[in-house]
């Protein structure tokens, strides 16, 4: 029988070169829906991630990177089905999970069809909505958080502060990073919760009628609250006010900074968040340059007019 996968694939560089290719993943993708009972339709690509991910008509298509990749993907397939059964159970606004599987060719490829949702992300219209437009996305967000964020039954989750989520802090200044782990240490989190994990403006779709659905599962697990709502403010609302102000009601800039900062010291991709929408690491010689930087961001005129840090 003749492989459905032809390219080789040894590493990241190999994967890398194939993994939005349309020709080389079209007979797979046509075995995968064939056997979902669903008609084929040229694949058309989607944003690079790190998996393969096309659009085939109404679906979307989700081949997971094989093990030959470098990567060790299982988990993340296993906790994206889970994640999406969980908001069907739920009611929450996310992709209908069509099929799911495995396909045993050249490599192991496991894999996802899910309904295509209409819709853009939010990154790609953040800067052309206007102000009550954002208030209502911030609302959406935040009904979708409290009925998704609750305590849930375990699952193939990766674990908090893992090796390499740690090995992120690396770039920053000793005393910054000597201040992190006594505030770790110190600081009493919420309790553990399901949460989305990669909240970011590009896994929130904005559909035509203004609502919204959540997608990519895949980053999910059990932990305080605290870390979904970092990800929130910094990579979902870029820390912009009619969004957070349609999320958490007339909030407390101070008390809503100390909640991101607690949420960033303990996110896993918390290191990489402060360097791309707070400052570089250089920067920051201590908690409390990081604490005036999130605060001057979330209400520029309370900091200028206080001058505190």
């Amino acid at each position: 029988m003749a492989e459905l996968f032809e390219k080789k694939i040894d590493g990241w560089a190999a994967w890398s070169k194939v993994f939005q290719s349309r020709e080389a993943f079209t007979p797979l993708a046509e075995h995968i829906l064939t056997r979902a009972g669903l008609p084929f339709c040229a694949l058309a690509r989607t944003k690079p991630g790190t998996n393969a991910v096309f659009f085939a008509g109404e679906c979307v298509l989700k081949i997971f990177a094989p093990m030959e990749s470098g990567f060790s993907t299982g988990r993340d397939y296993e906790t994206e089905r889970f994640g999406l059964a969980r908001a069907a159970a739920l009611g929450v606004s996310s992709p209908h999970l069509t099929a799911s599987g495995t396909v045993q060719d050249r490599y192991r490829f496991d894999y996802l069809v899910m309904a295509r949702v209409p819709g853009r992300e939010l990154g790609e219209m953040m800067d052309a909505l206007a102000a009550d437009e954002r208030m209502n996305i911030g609302r959406s967000l935040r009904a979708f958080v409290r009925r998704m964020d609750t305590p849930c039954e375990a699952f193939p989750a990766r674990p908090l502060r893992s090796p390499a989520a740690e090995v992120r802090w690396a770039c920053f200044p000793d005393t910054f990073c000597a201040e992190r782990e006594a505030y770790l240490a110190g600081t009493a989190y919420g309790a553990p919760v399901y949460i989305h994990g990669d909240l970011t403006c590009d896994n929130i779709l904005v559909t035509p009628e203004g609502g919204i659905c959540v997608i990519d599962y895949a980053d999910a697990l059990t932990a305080p609250p605290e870390v979904e709502l970092a990800c929130v403010i910094c990579e979902a609302f870029h820390l912009e006010k009619a969004f957070l102000k349609g999320f958490f009601g007339d909030y407390d800039p101070r008390a809503l900074a100390e909640t991101c900062l607690a949420g960033l010291l303990l996110h896993d991709f918390g290191a990489n968040i402060i360097c791309d929408r707070l400052a570089a690491p250089e920067e920051l010689k201590s908690l409390a340059a990081l604490r005036g930087k999130i605060r001057a961001r979330l209400d520029v005129s309370w900091f200028e007019h206080t001058g505190k840090e």
